[in-house]
């Protein structure tokens, strides 16, 4: 799977060559950089459960930042 965020994306497969053989692929049709944690990805937080086989993704930057624009953070009680 390769998802694509604006000018960012991400490739998920169990299989770490096959990513790289598709990486390798998209540097010779374009400029671009590697990363190789996805840890804490643009403000996503992405766990890997059930032994890679699923993924959950969370946001608790964006979360905090709209609580906070709203007013409806801990020092507010509301």
């Amino acid at each position: 799977m390769f998802a694509v965020y604006v000018d960012d994306g991400i490739f998920f497969h169990p299989d770490k060559l096959i990513i790289a053989k598709e990486v390798k692929a998209l540097k010779g049709l374009m400029e671009m950089t590697s990363e190789d944690s996805l840890s804490n990805y643009i403000g996503m937080n992405i766990a890997y459960k059930k032994g890679g086989k699923e993924i959950h993704l969370t946001q608790p930057k964006l979360i905090q930042q709209i609580l906070d624009d709203l007013g409806l953070n801990e020092e507010s009680n509301t």
